[in-house]
C-alpha cells in the first residue's frame, strides 16, 4: 500500500471519530476529542517503533507527520519521547481504546462497505509494517512488537464481535477513494 493510500485511511478514520463524537460516541475515561485522542494512539504507536534503536530518522518523523495529518517536527517529537515513557504496552493499550469504538460502530451503525473495526486493525498494521520498512532492514524489536500488538487488536476485536453474525465481520471497510488497505 502506498503512503498516500495510508494517509487517507487514517484521515478517514480520525473523520470517523468526529462523525461517532458528533453522535454521542466516547472512549470511557478520555477528554480528548475522539480524532485527537485516535492521533495520539498512532503517534504513540509510532513513536514506540521508530524508537526502538533510540533515534528518529528523518523518514520516521516525514512518515509519523503524514500519519497524523499535522505538522510535527522532530525536535518535538524528541521532547515527547523524553517526557513519556511509551512501550508497546502502552502503545497498544491506546490503540484498543479506539477500537472499542469501531467494533461498537460495527455493531451499531455499521459500514455497507464492511468491518471499520478490521479497516482501523488493517491501517494500524500497515503503518507499523511501512515505518519497520524504511530504512529496507528488518528489525526484529519492532517486528515482534507489531506482531504483539496487532495480535492483541485482532484478540479484542474477535471478543468483542463474537456475537455479530454480518458478512461484513471479516471484510475490511473502504476508505474513501474505494482504498483499500492491503490484508
Amino acid at each position: 500500500m502506498a503512503k498516500n493510500d495510508i494517509q487517507l485511511s487514517l484521515l478517514y478514520i480520525y473523520h470517523l471519530c468526529e462523525e461517532y463524537e458528533n453522535k454521542g460516541c466516547k472512549i470511557p475515561g478520555c477528554t480528548m476529542k475522539m480524532s485527537e485522542y485516535a492521533r495520539f494512539a498512532v503517534l504513540k504507536y509510532l513513536l514506540c517503533l521508530a524508537n526502538s534503536n533510540m533515534m528518529l530518522s528523518n523518514d520516521e518523523v516525514s512518515l509519523i507527520r503524514d500519519c497524523l495529518g499535522r505538522e510535527v517536527s522532530a525536535q518535538y517529537l524528541n521532547r515527547f519521547l523524553m517526557h513519556n515513557r511509551i512501550t508497546h504496552e502502552s502503545a497498544g493499550d491506546s490503540l484498543l481504546s479506539v477500537l472499542e469504538l469501531f467494533t461498537d460502530a460495527d455493531m451499531l451503525i455499521g459500514d455497507p462497505t464492511g468491518s471499520l473495526s478490521l479497516l482501523y486493525i488493517e491501517v494500524i498494521n500497515t503503518a507499523g509494517l511501512m515505518l519497520s520498512a524504511l530504512d529496507g532492514k528488518a528489525d526484529s524489536f519492532q517486528t515482534a512488537a507489531i506482531a504483539r500488538i496487532i495480535t492483541k487488536l485482532r484478540m479484542q476485536r474477535a471478543s468483542a464481535l463474537i456475537h455479530w453474525k454480518s458478512p461484513m465481520k471479516s471484510r475490511a471497510a473502504v476508505s474513501p477513494g474505494r482504498l483499500r488497505v492491503c490484508q
